[in-house]
């Protein structure tokens, strides 16, 4: 199982790293969805994507999976 956070700066590469853990012979991926936590400086969101675009990615990536064998998953 290879878990892949879904975040702004990856989200266009999601279906290229969806083929390299299958040609790593990787038979399972997770797609995550990381959420904001509270630190003593703030809430830090810019590497976070929004869900509308998170999802229409993760659900390209998931059907470019499932066409490679891999079984999927969400968070």
């Amino acid at each position: 199982l290879v878990t892949l956070p879904v975040l702004r700066r990856n989200a266009v590469h999601l279906a290229r790293m969806v083929a390299l853990v299958a040609k790593l012979g990787v038979r399972r991926v997770q797609f995550q969805f990381p959420r904001p936590v509270e630190t003593p400086d703030g809430t830090p969101t810019e590497a976070l994507i929004r869900l509308g675009p998170a999802s229409a990615v993760t659900a390209r990536a998931a059907r470019h999976a499932q066409k490679l064998g891999l079984s999927v998953s969400t968070e």
